[in-house]
């Protein structure tokens, strides 16, 4: 039965023998039983599980000649293959293909479209999206909006990061994870946007939707530091000592975009610099400038 394969070639899909689930969609038209959407589906997935691009469109051509109507099932398999393929152009034809068909498209899907994007620096596609089709998500866009950001705020694209930031506050579609507000940060304090930076560290702790942690004060003190804000800096610091260690994230943070949560290594590096620094505020020096890499740029131990 159909039920039968589709299981079977999930199966292969799962033990990496994607050639084997094709084979099984040969072997149901060799038999002459009626091909299914959800048939199809299970052979796409093994081949996207399993980063076979090529047979992935070949599969995907083909339901038009097998009269088979694609489901919001095989777009989401289809941008998944883009996304691990970084094939950006072909997920926003994906996307424009759904609209077309009347589809309703889920969050999870325009938010790999929206990755793939930013992956491939495509800063400008994302606000598009999230301009075009935000709305339309409802309460839904808050891992949106978390992707774009941090996607904008590792680029160092500072101004389209905190603004969207607020456009998220605005919406009520608050973000989720520490991370995001700290890469924010991080990316606003290395233009020397303190004032920014602080700002958006006292919006984090006034929502109280998610509490800043240690990683999150020790990028609004680097903020501080390279504009040499001393009694600024001072404050966060005592602040900072209270605040929860940083790097306990949960792992579904970290699965809201591509950002790897930074490693014991990265941790080890602000907290040896916050040492330094506290050393030298009780002895009554100023703290030496040090050009502090952003966080892209350190070695996370990945």
């Amino acid at each position: 039965s159909a039920s039968s394969y589709v299981a079977v070639i999930k199966a292969c899909g799962k033990a990496f023998r994607w050639d084997a689930a094709i084979h099984l969609l040969k072997e149901v038209r060799q038999r002459g039983q009626q091909l299914t959407i959800e048939i199809y589906n299970a052979a796409l997935q093994a081949c996207e599980r399993n980063s076979q691009w090529a047979w992935t469109m070949r599969l995907f051509k083909s339901l038009r000649r097998i009269n088979l109507q694609p489901n919001v099932e095989t777009y989401r398999f289809m941008i998944r293959a883009c996304q691990h393929e970084q094939k950006w152009k072909q997920a926003i034809q994906l996307l424009e293909f759904m609209g077309r068909q009347g589809l309703e498209c889920p969050t999870q899907v325009l938010s790999d479209v929206v990755q793939v994007c930013a992956d491939q620096h495509q800063l400008s596609r994302v606000v598009a999206l999230l301009s075009s089709r935000g709305e339309a998500l409802g309460d839904d866009r808050s891992p949106l909006y978390e992707r774009a950001i941090r996607a904008m705020a590792g680029e160092g694209r500072w101004k389209l990061a905190s603004g969207l930031l607020q456009e998220a506050f605005s919406k009520r579609c608050w973000p989720r994870s520490a991370l995001t507000y700290t890469m924010t940060i991080e990316a606003c304090g290395a233009a020397k946007q303190w004032e920014l930076s602080l700002s958006i560290l006292s919006d984090m702790e006034k929502l109280g939707n998610v509490t800043p942690d240690a990683l999150t004060y020790d990028a609004a003190a680097r903020a501080l530091e390279k504009v040499q804000r001393w009694s600024e800096l001072k404050e966060v610091e005592d602040v900072r000592s209270r605040a929860p260690a940083a790097g306990q994230y949960h792992p579904r943070e970290a699965a809201l975009s591509n950002t790897t949560v930074p490693s014991t290594r990265y941790f080890n590096y602000l907290d040896k610099h916050r040492v330094r620094k506290e050393r030298e505020l009780r002895e009554g020096r100023a703290p030496r400038r040090v050009k502090m890499a952003p966080s892209s740029q350190l070695d996370l131990g990945l």
